[in-house]
């Protein structure tokens, strides 16, 4: 989904007390990465970094408007990424 979908997921999970958040970068549908092995298919780079920025930026928004603590005090919700881009194209992209 976009950013609209992105602010209302985090949002949610925040409110439900979410201690973390994982964002990926595979493509819908998602595969078994051990199963797919090289036929993972990623978004491209520019896109897997707007969703972690998009992901941290609806959370701070989010503890902002809710005037709750946020991660300098170990209160707030993680925001976890992680790639599949080293089965996907092998290491020289990572």
């Amino acid at each position: 989904g976009g950013a609209s979908n992105m602010l209302r997921t985090i949002s949610a999970l925040a409110r439900a007390g979410a201690a973390a958040i994982s964002i990926e970068d595979q493509m819908f549908p998602k595969k078994c990465t051990i199963a797919a092995g090289s036929k993972i298919q990623i978004v491209n780079r520019e896109e897997a970094v707007e969703r972690v920025r998009g992901a941290i930026g609806a959370r701070d928004l989010y503890h902002e408007q809710q005037q709750q603590p946020g991660l300098d005090d170990g209160k707030g919700t993680w925001i976890v990424a992680r790639t599949d881009c080293r089965m996907a194209y092998g290491f020289d992209e990572v």
